[in-house]
């Protein structure tokens, strides 16, 4: 997927179906990175939750903590979902409760078998799906 030697969060944002919240998202991680303040890369993603497509971001997790995590864009946000630095290691979905839900480990799934998940992430800049049901 990408150097997983730091814990990532694949995550949405409340509104992201419009093109105004989005823009609003975008320009607050933009002002963020001008600053100098996120440390990783933040990469846009598809993903399926809850048989709904939403558009996603990835980030690391310390991003994340620090300035999404706590904002208006994720409050509506039923879980976040947490892909370990260590591959072998299980993926899990956290709640702003500080609740847990331990899922598989990370892998690429074909196309030809996103039916059989429940949830998925579309890696637009490397064309992959990935699943951790």
């Amino acid at each position: 997927m990408y150097s997983l030697s730091k814990e990532k969060v694949i995550f949405s944002v409340d509104g992201c179906h419009d093109v105004a919240d989005t823009y609003r998202f975008t320009k607050y991680i933009a002002g963020v990175r001008a600053l100098g303040d996120l440390k990783g890369n933040v990469r846009q993603c598809i993903g399926q939750w809850d048989g709904k497509l939403e558009l996603s971001w990835i980030m690391d997790r310390d991003d994340f903590d620090k300035h999404v995590r706590n904002t208006h864009f994720v409050e509506d946000q039923e879980f976040f979902l947490h892909v370990p630095g260590n591959p072998a290691d299980n993926c899990w979905l956290s709640d702003k409760q500080g609740g847990v839900t331990e899922l598989g480990v990370l892998e690429e799934v074909s196309t030809d078998y996103l039916d059989n998940y429940a949830g998925w992430t579309y890696m637009m800049d490397t064309n992959k799906y990935y699943t951790c049901d």
